[in-house]
């Protein structure tokens, strides 16, 4: 995926999933805070299970396992909007995702810095969606930037 694409990728994700962000934070947040939070402890034990090993050294499936844990996360907050175009448009960048992180693989590993930067969301939803959309911006600009590291060190 050419730099510019990568890029025009992370301002889509950048805008939608703020305001996806938002527009959960204006639902029932305790719930929505409870289902985030059964996803990251399962995130969290998958990214024990790649420290453990090293991600170098981490199975193509293991790999596989905390990309998915970690799209679930995000899923969850495209559902709790109950918004049917949003939930298209998270299917549409799930697949853009998967297919840069095949073209972008052998970074360095950043699944502890990918849950610390959820658990950041989870907790910024209970003071409300200005401080979730706050934590969803960093989290998706510390992805981008995590991303162009990895895509100079592979070109």
């Amino acid at each position: 995926m050419a730099g510019d694409q990568l890029e025009a990728l992370f301002d889509a994700r950048l805008i939608v999933e703020s305001g996806a962000v938002e527009l959960a934070a204006r639902g029932d947040v305790d719930a929505l805070r409870e289902r985030l939070g059964t996803a990251l402890d399962e995130q969290a034990a998958v990214a024990d299970e790649v420290a453990a090993v090293g991600a170098a050294e981490a199975s193509e499936e293991l790999m596989a396992r905390f990309f998915r844990s970690d799209w679930q996360f995000h899923q969850l907050i495209f559902d709790a909007t109950r918004n049917p175009f949003l939930e298209e448009m998270s299917e549409i960048i799930t697949t853009r995702v998967h297919r840069m992180r095949q073209i972008v693989e052998g970074g360095g590993d950043d699944t502890d810095r990918a849950v610390h930067e959820h658990r950041a969301v989870v907790d910024a939803l209970a003071v409300g969606p200005a401080e979730a959309v706050a934590a969803m911006r960093h989290h998706i600009d510390a992805v981008r930037l995590r991303s162009r590291e990895d895509a100079s060190h592979t070109s």
